[in-house]
């Protein structure tokens, strides 16, 4: 187990913003021709799905780092800094069709969903309530 003094990043599956990127452009690109040959609107549902995809492919975050100052949640296009004394409690979540996230809840401001694909997840929550034992921790 890291020193608090250490910093630790935990990242998600390798590749996992590229992928969900590559795999929400795709879906865009075949919505669009499939609607233009077709002339379906139905498929259009894989014009949403898509974009959907390159969204959390960019906006979610697949990196956390954890260190003095508190919790990093890195995206491709975003960087979220959580202070400890700010953090209220880190939880897995159900989202749509079953999924889940991890969400990071703070006292002031939005809180942060993460994948729950990290390796070392057990890991990462356990360091959380090593380093702020005020933060409600559960799996």
């Amino acid at each position: 187990m890291p020193t608090p003094s250490e910093s630790t990043t935990y990242e998600t599956v390798p590749g996992y913003p590229r992928n969900t990127f590559l795999m929400g452009a795709a879906l865009v690109a075949v919505g669009l021709v499939g609607t233009l040959v077709t002339g379906q609107v139905q498929v259009l549902l894989a014009v949403v799905m898509g974009a959907i995809s390159v969204v959390v492919g960019f906006w979610m975050p697949h990196r956390v780092t954890l260190d003095d100052d508190g919790v990093l949640c890195e995206a491709l296009a975003r960087h979220v800094r959580i202070p400890w004394d700010d953090l209220v409690s880190v939880s897995p979540v159900a989202v749509a069709y079953g999924s889940r996230v991890l969400v990071w809840r703070r006292r002031r401001g939005k809180g942060v969903r993460t994948p729950l694909g990290f390796p070392l997840l057990h890991r990462m929550l356990s360091a959380v309530e090593q380093r702020a034992p005020h933060v409600d921790v559960s799996s």
